[in-house]
């Protein structure tokens, strides 16, 4: 009754119809899917956690994150790049017949780590797999500088890109998930770490 009387209370009304309001608003300003597109159980899970992570904003630890991930979308294309500056020297060192493969042993890689990883990180943890496709890129990375024959480069090369793949939706995915949505656009600027890594692996070689 008194729920239902000061619904009535034309005074009230006003005050009612403007709460609704700014609970749409800002339903609509935290909602990153449009609204009825999904399960809406999910939905309501969706935008609690979504305002959690508004009203926690961008702290120390979305800085470090952003910095971590920085340095994981610079690998992401690092690798491509070495792959094609060191093609010639070691074409040149093992005169392979083929020397093509050494792409095709890259991109295969590629294509398997972005598969497997791609849902991979929903199975095991997007840290974990944060963590495992670095690491993977790194050993296999420094095992290919000893490779005593094209061969052995080639398997190194792809062991390294299933790394580099599985590493490119993580990198993404992982960094929006603590991210509030006022502070989306920094996903944009880690592509300044995209094109630093060309550059550095242009001056190293």
């Amino acid at each position: 009754m008194a729920a239902s009387s000061s619904r009535d209370d034309p005074k009230q009304q006003g005050d009612y119809d403007e709460t609704l309001t700014d609970t749409s608003s800002n339903e609509e300003l935290l909602a990153t899917i449009p609204k009825g597109t999904m399960d809406p159980v999910y939905e309501a899970k969706a935008l609690l956690l979504n305002k959690a992570i508004l009203d926690i904003g961008m702290g120390w630890y979305q800085w470090q994150l952003f910095i971590v991930i920085g340095f994981g979308w610079a690998s992401d294309n690092m690798w491509p790049i070495i792959t094609s500056l060191i093609f010639t020297p070691v074409k040149n060192e093992f005169m392979p017949s083929k020397a093509p493969l050494l792409t095709l042993a890259q991109n295969l890689g590629l294509l398997v780590g972005a598969v497997f990883w791609g849902f991979g990180c929903d199975i095991y943890g997007r840290k974990w797999a944060f963590n495992l496709t670095i690491g993977i890129t790194a050993v296999f990375g420094l095992a290919a500088a000893g490779s005593p024959s094209f061969s052995a480069i080639g398997v190194f090369a792809a062991l390294w890109s299933i790394g580099v793949g599985g590493n490119l939706p993580v990198d993404s995915a992982i960094f929006l998930e603590f991210l509030p949505s006022t502070h989306q656009y920094l996903l944009t600027i880690l592509s300044i770490d995209w094109a630093l890594a060309q550059v550095l692996a242009n001056l190293v070689a």
